[in-house]
């Protein structure tokens, strides 16, 4: 199982890969990776003047900005995107994102957002993740679920994170029959997530089911990228793994 501990990447997978670029700005995004944070401004300033009207590109600039870490930045340029087109649903959805895993005190703003992505673009890909994310940390458990199902339902859904909502939901209500049942029913021991404490929990889930396979698939999983990125093992996780090498 794939954790990923570096904070950079991280922001960027949850922002980038969640909104799917069309080609022509996929392929104008890729050129800027070997650049500089200030010559991808500097360009894409640039970019946005010669195409004022064209909300990808100050999409793209508020991107940027968020993996330096300018929050004022990222949302001035992604409210400039939905400004200049009330229609461009990924500014919606980017501004949800960027208020849900930043700062938990505007989640109705946040939510506001979602909602609005959601209602000009119903099958994009993540969408219904973001919105049931904000319903788990709003604790309207049942909601979160039914946002996760919604995003379930499409061919290419993220089904590692869509579980891990409706995982956290059915726990934090104590609904071990139903989250038993489903962890029966579906292998998550080797997805890819971003919570220590959600894979471990797995992993606690699993073995007190006696799937003891699967248990220690979180647990060594977890290890593999502590090893890999040169970090000390925590000790909850070593006694994990000594119980697995018995």
């Amino acid at each position: 199982m794939k954790l990923i501990f570096t904070i950079c990447f991280l922001l960027f997978t949850r922002v980038f890969f969640s909104q799917e670029l069309p080609d022509k700005y996929a392929n104008f995004y890729n050129s800027t990776f070997e650049m500089d944070f200030k010559s991808k401004v500097k360009l894409l300033n640039k970019t946005i003047k010669e195409n004022p009207k064209d909300p990808w590109y100050l999409w793209m600039l508020a991107s940027v900005y968020e993996m330096q870490n300018e929050p004022k930045k990222v949302v001035e340029n992604y409210e400039k995107s939905i400004k200049i087109d009330p229609n461009f649903s990924a500014g919606y959805a980017s501004l949800a994102r960027f208020y849900y895993t930043n700062d938990t005190t505007r989640l109705d703003t946040a939510l506001t957002y979602i909602n609005n992505a959601i209602e000009l673009s119903p099958n994009a890909d993540y969408f219904y993740i973001d919105q049931g994310r904000i319903y788990l940390l709003q604790k309207k458990y049942d909601l979160a679920i039914k946002s996760a199902e919604q995003e379930l339902l499409k061919p290419e859904a993220n089904t590692d994170e869509v579980y891990e909502i409706i995982v956290k939901s059915l726990y934090a209500q104590k609904k071990m029959e139903e989250l038993n049942s489903l962890l029966k029913r579906v292998d998550l021991s080797n997805g890819w997530v971003y919570d220590y404490k959600y894979v471990m929990m797995l992993g606690v889930l699993y073995g007190n089911l006696g799937d003891l396979k699967k248990s220690c698939n979180c647990f060594e999983g977890l290890a593999r990228d502590y090893e890999e990125t040169g970090q000390t093992l925590p000790a909850d996780l070593v006694l994990k793994l000594k119980k697995c090498k018995k």
